[in-house]
C-alpha cells in the first residue's frame, strides 16, 4: 500500500511540475485580503498574515511568483475579482449561483462547516437544528450562515430570530455578553476563540461547504491547473506546508485528534520515564518552577496594581479595606498601612460611605459586577468617577469581598459634554439644510444625516442610524422596496451602488417608490470619508413627463432629419470629402476610405501622425503643425488650403480643417475633414487671371472713354459757340428754328460727353477731390441762377431754403457739391410738368454732424420698384423716359459717388405721378469735414 501511495505521489509531483514549468515565468498575482482572522488578516506592521496568505505566499515561492495583496471588504473583494483588478480570491464557499458568476479552482482550498455555540453551562443546548427555532442566533452579515438559516426557515419551518454582526468576533462576542443565545460561525474560526468568550460547542454540524479560490477572468489556465495540483500534491503529504498552516492558524480539534488507545500508552511512558528519573527529584524541580514563575506573577501583578493610573481597592466581606495602590492612598493623602482596616466611613463622607456600603451588599449578594459613575463634591470642585465593583472569590469560589476600580473621568466627561454641544450645533446646521445630507467615515459607518435624509429615504428610517453601515441601510431599504429599479437584479443593483459610493465622485439620478426621484451626489473626504447629498428632483421629473407630448411630435420631425442627414451623407460622399480622427492619449491616426482616396493609399493603410505630416509639402507642413498645435493646446479649430503630394506622387491642393473634442475640461482627439480642391484652385487661378484681364481692359476703355470724350468736346465747344453767334445774327424764323434746334442738341450732347467724362473719371479713380472754403449760400444761389431761365421757360417756380443756423463758412469742394445740385435740380426740372421745384439746406437732427441738402419736386415721380436701381449706371425708371426726355442714365450714379467720396450719403423718396425728394448729407464740424486726401485720386479734370 505504501508502494502504490508513493506512486501516486510521484505522478501528481511529476504533473505539477510540468504545470510548473509552463507558468514559471515570472509573474506577479494580484490577491484580495479581507479581515477574517485567523484564515486571512493584516497583522500590527500591516503584513498578511493568516492561513490563506501563508498558503498562496508558499505556492508563489515554488513557482517563482510574485504576490501582491490588495485589503477589501468581502462585497468590494467579489467585485474587483469579477472585473479583473485582481487576480485570486482565497477562503470563497461554493454555489451554484456563484458558479454562474465566478471562476472556481477544481481543487477545494480548505474543508469547512459552521459551528453552533453557547454560552458555557447554557440551560439551553443545541441538540438538533429546531432548537434554534424562535430563539435569538448571532450570525456574521451577509455570510453563508445566514443564508443558510434563512433557506432553514423557508424549507423547514425553522425560524431563528437572526442577529447579524459586523464581523466574526461580534458574533462570539454578542452570545458570550447575552446579546443572543446562540452563535452560528465557522468552525475554523470558533475552535480558536471559544475559550476566550467561555463558550462551549455543539457537537451538531451545520451548513458543511467546501472552500475554493476563485480566480480572476484574466488568469491563465495553466496557472489555475498548477495551483490545484499544488494543492492536491500538499494535501497528499502530512508535512507539508499545508498542514503546518492548519496546525499555526487554524488548529482545527478533528485534524489532530488522537486514537482511543493514545492516552493510555502516552500514560504507561509517562510512569516509566517517571519511575526512571526519580519521582520525588521530579516533583521538587517542578514545584520550584511553579513556584518562581508564581512569584514572578505576584511581582508583575503588584507593579501593575500600584502603578496603574486608577484608585483601586479591595474589601472583605465586613467591608473593610484589605489592599489599597497607591493611586487610592494617594487621591486620600493617607498612608497604605494606615488605610487597610478601615471602613468608608473613615475615608469617605457619609453619603458617599453609604452609597459605597450599599454597592457593597449588592455585590456580595447577587456575585454580579456593578458599574456606576457619580459626581463627588470636593475641596477642589466636582470631580466624576466611574466606579466598577467586582466581586473577590477565594480558593473554594466563594465570595470572600469586594474590589472596586475607581477612575478620574471629570476631564473625559467635560470633554464629553462639550463633544456633544458642538454635535448638536452640527445636527441643529445640518437639519437646517432643504436638501438631504449624510456623512460616513473612512470605515463607511453613517457619521450624522439630517432629517430631510430620512425623510427621502422614509421606507429604511429604521436602519439609518450613527454607526450603521451603508451597505446595511442599503439591504435594509432593499427588502422593504425602498428602490425599485433593483427589482429582480438586488445583487447587481447593490455591487454596481456601492461601486459608485467607494468612488465618490459621481452624481447621478436615483428612482424611488411614489414616483419620487432624487439626484445623488456623492464625494470622498479628506480624513477617506464620504459625504453625500441628496436633492429632490420629483417635480422635475413630472415637468419633463409633460413635455413627452412635445418630444413625440418632435420625433416625426427628426425622422425627417434622419433622412435629410442620410441625404447629406450621400452629397458629402460625392462631393468627395474625407474624414479623420486623431487620438491624442494613444497617438493614433484614422482615415476613412475616402481620405485614403485621396491619398492614393490603400484601403489597409494605417497611417500615423508623422506619415501624415509628410505628405504634405516642405511649404506647408510649418502651417498644418501650427494648426494642430494650436487646437490640440487652446481648443482653437483650423481651416487650411494646403498643398501636398500624394503616394503616386502627384500634387494637388488640398481644403484641411480640424476641431477639438473635448473631454473633463481636456482635447482628447481631433476630428476633421479633408478635400481635393485641385479643380477649384485651377478654377480660382483661371478665374483671377480673368478678373486681372478684365481689369486691364476696363481701364483702357476708361481711359479711351476719358480721352474720346476730352477730343470730342472740344470741337463741340466750337459748334455750339458758332451757333450761339448765329443765333445772334439775323436770321429769317426758319433759319432761327433750325439753328435753336442744331444749339439745342449741341448742348445735349455736350452734357452727354461731360457725364461720360466724369464717369470714365470716376471709374479709373482720376476725379480729384478739393479742399476749400467755401460758402454753401453762395452755391445753392449760384445754382438756383444757373437753372433759373430753364424753369421759368417752363412755366416752374425754382426756390431754396436755407437753415439759419448753417455755418457761414464750410470747407469741402463746392465745384463737386455744385455738381451734384446741378444734376439733382436739373433733373427736377426736367421732370416737371407744373409746379415747382425747392431746394431746402438744413442741418441733418437726425445724424449729428452732417448737413442734409434736399431737392424736391412736384413731377412725374417714380415707382417703387425703380427706386433701388436709380443710382446705378445707365438706370432709368422708365424705357420711356429716355426716349422722352433724354439723358445717359449716368448723372445719379456720377452723383451717388461724389457724394460718397465727399464723405456723406444719397438717397430718394418718391410717389409715383406726385413727385420726388432727393437728398443727400455733408459732414460738417463747425466746418464741412472732408478727407484729408482725395478719394478718388488727384488727376486734374
Amino acid at each position: 500500500m505504501s508502494g502504490a501511495r508513493a506512486i501516486v505521489a510521484w505522478l501528481v509531483l511529476a504533473l505539477a511540475g510540468t504545470l510548473s514549468l509552463a507558468v514559471a515565468q515570472e509573474r506577479t498575482l494580484t490577491v484580495g485580503l479581507y479581515d477574517n482572522e485567523p484564515k486571512s488578516f493584516r497583522d500590527g506592521n500591516g503584513a498578511a498574515s493568516g492561513f490563506f496568505p501563508g498558503l498562496i505566499d508558499a505556492l508563489a515561492q515554488s513557482n517563482g511568483w510574485r504576490v501582491t495583496y490588495v485589503s477589501c471588504d468581502w462585497t468590494r473583494c467579489l467585485q474587483m475579482v469579477r472585473r479583473g483588478e485582481i487576480d485570486i480570491l482565497p477562503d470563497v464557499a461554493y454555489s451554484d449561483d456563484r458558479a454562474t458568476r465566478f471562476r472556481f479552482g477544481r481543487e477545494p482550498v480548505l474543508q469547512s462547516w459552521s459551528a453552533i455555540y453557547t454560552r458555557r453551562g447554557s440551560s439551553q443546548p443545541v441538540q438538533r437544528l429546531s432548537d434554534l427555532d424562535g430563539r435569538s442566533v448571532a450570525v456574521l452579515s451577509n455570510s453563508g450562515q445566514e443564508r443558510a438559516l434563512k433557506e432553514l426557515a423557508s424549507r423547514d419551518g425553522v425560524a431563528p430570530r437572526l442577529v447579524p454582526q459586523p464581523d466574526l468576533p461580534s458574533v462570539m462576542r454578542a452570545v458570550s455578553r447575552g446579546d443572543a443565545e446562540i452563535g452560528v460561525v465557522n468552525h475554523l474560526y470558533g475552535a480558536e476563540n471559544e475559550v476566550q468568550f467561555a463558550l462551549e460547542r455543539s457537537r451538531l454540524i451545520f451548513n458543511p461547504s467546501s472552500l475554493y479560490f476563485v480566480y480572476s477572468p484574466g488568469v491563465p489556465q495553466s496557472v489555475v491547473q498548477a495551483i490545484d495540483s499544488a494543492i492536491a500534491l500538499m494535501k497528499a503529504d502530512p508535512k507539508s506546508d499545508y498542514y503546518q498552516l492548519l496546525d499555526r492558524w487554524l488548529k482545527p480539534p478533528a485534524l489532530f485528534s488522537l486514537p482511543d488507545w493514545a492516552p493510555a500508552a502516552i500514560g504507561l511512558v509517562a510512569a516509566l520515564l517517571l519511575a526512571s528519573l526519580g519521582v520525588n527529584a521530579y516533583l521538587r524541580k517542578v514545584i520550584a518552577e511553579k513556584t518562581a514563575a508564581l512569584r514572578e506573577q505576584q511581582n508583575r501583578l503588584k507593579a501593575i496594581f500600584d502603578n496603574a493610573p486608577v484608585e483601586i481597592s479591595l474589601k472583605d466581606a465586613q467591608g473593610r479595606y484589605s489592599e489599597v495602590n497607591r493611586q487610592f492612598v494617594r487621591h486620600f493623602a493617607l498612608d497604605e498601612a494606615d488605610v487597610v482596616g478601615m471602613h468608608p466611613s473613615e475615608v469617605h463622607d457619609a453619603d458617599h460611605a453609604q452609597r459605597q456600603s450599599d454597592d457593597d451588599r449588592q455585590v456580595m449578594q447577587t456575585g454580579k459586577t456593578r458599574v456606576r459613575q457619580s459626581e463627588i463634591e470636593t475641596d477642589r470642585g466636582t470631580r466624576v468617577e466611574h466606579m466598577v465593583k467586582f466581586p473577590v472569590y477565594d480558593a473554594d469560589g466563594r465570595i470572600s469581598g469586594v474590589g472596586s476600580v475607581v477612575t478620574d473621568v471629570t476631564e473625559q466627561t467635560r470633554a464629553l459634554q462639550r463633544m456633544s454641544e458642538v454635535e448638536q450645533h452640527l445636527t441643529d446646521a445640518v437639519n437646517a439644510l432643504p436638501d438631504g445630507f449624510v456623512l460616513f467615515d473612512a470605515e463607511d459607518r453613517m457619521v450624522i444625516c439630517n432629517d430631510r435624509f430620512r425623510e427621502l429615504y422614509d421606507r429604511s428610517t429604521p436602519a439609518i442610524v450613527k454607526g450603521a453601515r451603508f451597505e446595511d441601510i442599503l439591504r435594509y431599504g432593499l427588502n422593504r422596496g425602498q428602490f425599485p429599479e433593483a427589482e429582480g437584479r438586488e445583487e447587481e443593483w447593490l455591487a454596481d451602488r456601492l461601486d459608485r459610493h467607494f468612488r465618490a465622485d459621481s452624481a447621478f439620478e436615483q428612482r424611488l417608490r411614489e414616483d419620487r426621484w432624487l439626484r445623488v451626489v456623492e464625494r470622498r473626504t479628506e480624513t477617506g470619508g464620504i459625504v453625500g447629498y441628496r436633492f429632490d428632483i420629483s417635480e422635475m421629473k413630472r415637468q419633463a413627463r409633460a413635455l413627452e407630448g412635445a418630444r413625440k411630435r418632435a420625433e416625426a420631425v427628426a425622422g425627417q432629419l434622419r433622412e435629410q442627414t442620410r441625404k447629406l451623407a450621400q452629397v458629402v460622399e460625392l462631393t468627395g470629402i474625407g474624414g479623420w480622427e486623431f487620438d491624442i492619449e494613444t497617438n493614433t491616426l484614422f482615415w476613412d476610405s475616402t481620405t485614403k482616396s485621396i491619398h492614393e493609399v490603400p484601403r489597409w493603410y494605417e497611417p500615423t501622425p508623422d506619415a501624415a505630416m509628410a505628405y504634405f509639402t516642405a511649404e506647408s507642413r510649418p502651417s498644418m503643425a501650427d494648426a494642430i498645435r494650436a487646437c490640440t493646446d487652446r481648443s482653437q479649430p483650423f481651416d487650411l488650403e494646403l498643398e501636398m503630394v500624394t503616394a503616386s506622387g502627384r500634387r494637388l491642393w488640398v481644403r484641411a480643417t480640424g476641431q477639438p473634442v473635448v473631454e473633463n475640461g481636456q482635447v482628447r482627439r481631433l476630428s476633421g475633414a479633408i478635400q481635393d480642391i485641385t479643380a477649384q484652385k485651377t478654377h480660382e487661378k483661371a478665374l483671377e487671371q480673368s478678373w486681372l484681364d478684365a481689369e486691364k481692359a476696363n481701364i483702357a476703355k476708361s481711359q479711351f472713354l476719358a480721352n474720346m470724350s476730352h477730343e470730342i468736346r472740344t470741337p463741340m465747344n466750337g459748334v455750339t459757340g458758332m451757333l450761339a453767334l448765329l443765333l445772334r445774327s439775323e436770321l429769317s424764323s426758319t433759319q432761327r428754328m433750325q439753328a435753336q434746334t442744331a444749339h439745342a442738341s449741341a448742348a445735349g450732347l455736350m452734357q452727354v460727353l461731360n457725364d461720360i467724362l466724369d464717369y470714365s473719371k470716376l471709374e479709373a479713380n482720376e476725379m480729384r477731390i478739393d479742399s476749400l472754403p467755401f460758402d454753401l449760400r453762395t452755391v445753392v444761389a449760384e445754382v438756383v441762377a444757373m437753372l433759373e431761365l430753364r424753369a421759368s421757360e417752363k412755366g416752374l417756380e425754382l426756390r431754396s431754403e436755407i437753415a439759419e443756423d448753417l455755418p457761414a463758412r464750410l470747407v469741402g469742394d463746392p465745384a463737386r457739391v455744385r455738381q451734384i445740385l446741378v444734376n439733382l435740380a436739373g433733373n427736377a426740372i426736367k421732370f416737371t410738368e407744373t409746379g415747382e421745384v425747392r431746394i431746402h439746406v438744413v442741418t441733418d437732427s437726425a445724424a449729428p454732424g452732417m448737413i442734409r441738402i434736399e431737392v424736391s419736386d412736384t413731377g412725374i415721380g417714380i415707382r417703387e420698384d425703380a427706386q433701388p436701381s436709380l443710382f446705378t449706371r445707365f438706370a432709368q425708371a422708365d424705357g420711356t423716359i429716355g426716349r422722352r426726355y433724354g439723358g445717359t442714365g449716368l448723372g445719379l450714379a456720377i452723383s451717388k459717388q461724389l457724394v460718397e467720396a465727399l464723405g456723406g450719403e444719397i438717397g430718394v423718396e418718391s410717389t409715383f405721378g406726385e413727385g420726388s425728394r432727393f437728398w443727400f448729407t455733408l459732414p460738417v464740424r463747425g466746418t464741412l469735414a472732408l478727407p484729408s486726401a482725395p478719394a478718388l485720386g488727384t488727376a486734374a479734370e
